[in-house]
């Protein structure tokens, strides 16, 4: 996967910027969506050494270049970080790194996005046996879907 992703990253650096600048932005968020992507398959295979290079591929390319949907795709490799870190039991950056992705989540106005990450934050938490704060989080989670108050 690494090696497929570093192929599609010379590619884009072969890209002129300047003559297609809006084709360009497009291109490089659609390279952080393949970089997360294939990151995931790797965390799935518990192929942990080329997740977290990707991973950190991904982090990079989505502070280097303003494009529309960086920070949403921003927020996804926080995410995709904190899953690297809780399939590792490494449960105190897995916690860092959702921490991040729900700060993004903040500045994005998804329903969807906010109800998934905070059913995330809420696995991670119940994983670091903090279940008062995991049921919370899964409360407003719910509530989010289906509207109305975490009761």
């Amino acid at each position: 996967y690494v090696g497929c992703f570093e192929v599609v990253q010379s590619s884009l650096r072969a890209t002129p910027r300047e003559a297609h600048p809006d084709l360009y932005k497009r291109s490089y968020a659609q390279c952080v969506v393949l970089c997360n992507y294939f990151a995931l398959r790797c965390i799935r295979r518990k192929r942990f050494s080329e997740a977290i290079a990707l991973l950190k591929k991904a982090e990079m390319m989505s502070t280097d270049v303003d494009f529309t949907g960086r920070i949403g795709l921003r927020g996804w490799t926080m995410d995709l970080l904190a899953h690297y870190y809780f399939a590792r039991k490494k449960m105190s950056a897995a916690l860092h790194y959702m921490y991040k992705a729900m700060t993004a989540i903040d500045q994005i106005n998804t329903v969807e996005g906010r109800a998934a990450w905070k059913a995330h934050m809420a696995v991670l938490l119940s994983g670091a046996d903090r279940r008062e704060e995991a049921l919370e989080y899964a409360k407003e989670a719910l509530a989010d879907v289906v509207g109305g108050e975490n009761t």
